[in-house]
């Protein structure tokens, strides 16, 4: 897996999607997470999740995010495209993005 430049991850805290599914769930920053990949998720990714629950899922360009609403502690599900990925929280992305943007001013 690659690292992230700074600009990568400021875009990836000023996309939508992540909005969307959070503002849906009105749980925000701290119970979603981007999955980061190292390239597109495949396009049935959705319908290959198991063991899911009350969680919404979306795509990204290389990230599934996905909000777990107030159920995060005892989710089941298993995303196959995600085996190759590493997940961090919202608020976690939002942090390494001003320390990105930090260390090149």
């Amino acid at each position: 897996m690659r690292i992230r430049p700074g600009a990568d991850l400021h875009c990836l805290g000023q996309r939508a999607v992540h909005e969307q599914i959070a503002r849906a769930e009105d749980q925000g920053p701290p119970r979603t997470v981007a999955i980061f990949l190292g390239e597109a998720p495949p396009a049935n990714t959705l319908e290959e999740v198991r063991g899911r629950r009350s969680e919404r899922l979306a795509l990204g360009l290389r990230e599934i995010y996905v909000s777990y609403g107030d159920r995060m502690a005892d989710s089941k599900r298993v995303i196959p495209a995600a085996k190759a990925g590493t997940a961090r929280n919202m608020n976690t992305i939002a942090k390494l993005a001003v320390m990105a943007a930090a260390s090149y001013t």
